[in-house]
């Protein structure tokens, strides 16, 4: 039972309290502390979650400047079709591509009377 508990521990400190006063265990615990000293790519308990938070956070970093690309690109469609109807309308109206241009600042070539469309 105290072989199940020594491997199960959270910790080297810990898998020490069943150890104590047993030679044999002893030496295993210390074999143990070596060979993962030695390794290079161990990580302790503590390293691992700081890295699988580290991850995480990466993670929703990435997902949030995607989200936030694709939010702007929706609104800058969302926005040229809007224009795209007001012009449309202004035209529709009587006003002049040329007085359009004028007031709005806009190239005359830029304007389209196709519903939606604008080129800006």
């Amino acid at each position: 039972m105290l072989d199940y508990k020594m491997f199960m521990a959270q910790s080297f400190e810990e898998m020490a309290q069943y150890v104590k006063g047993n030679k044999e265990r002893m030496s295993v615990l210390k074999t143990l502390e070596q060979l993962m000293a030695e390794d290079e790519n161990y990580m302790t308990d503590e390293e691992r979650l700081a890295f699988a938070k580290a991850m995480e956070r990466e993670v929703r970093i990435e997902e949030y400047k995607k989200g936030l690309k694709r939010g702007k690109r929706e609104g800058r469609k969302e926005g040229k079709k809007e224009a795209a109807n007001i012009i449309n309308k202004l035209l529709s109206s009587g006003m002049s591509k040329e007085e359009l241009s004028k007031r709005l600042d806009i190239p005359i070539d830029k304007l389209c009377q196709t519903k939606n469309t604008i080129k800006l």
